[in-house]
């Protein structure tokens, strides 16, 4: 994360290696409480919970040759961004998509003694 940029880091839209892709959630009438829920549910973990979430529109994705298919698993608003190649302008990509993408912080929790 960029705190002070208010942006992601460009590794958050880097491809995974496994398959080449970047697995995400279409949240576009989502409010930042209903996205929080979805990505403790469905992502996050006790151990590792979320620490935010970055928005990003699907024609940014576009622009840059990707695609967005859909992946009901294991949620239905779940999705891959396909089409990347294994080449070193993925990073450049990757820095684009960042840059264009707003970063909400969660704010921490205490745990519960």
């Amino acid at each position: 994360m960029r705190l002070g940029l208010q942006r992601p880091h460009f590794n958050a839209y880097m491809p995974q290696v496994a398959d080449g892709d970047i697995s995400v959630y279409r949240t576009m009438d989502l409010s930042n409480a209903d996205i929080e829920v979805l990505g403790a549910q469905h992502v996050g973990t006790p151990a590792n919970p979320l620490k935010g979430h970055c928005c990003l529109s699907a024609d940014a994705i576009f622009g840059e040759g990707l695609n967005i298919v859909s992946a009901p698993n294991p949620h239905r608003r779940h999705a891959n961004v396909t089409g990347w190649v294994n080449d070193p302008k993925n990073r450049l990509i990757a820095r684009k998509l960042a840059e264009l993408a707003k970063l909400t912080v969660y704010l921490p929790t205490t745990p519960t003694p």
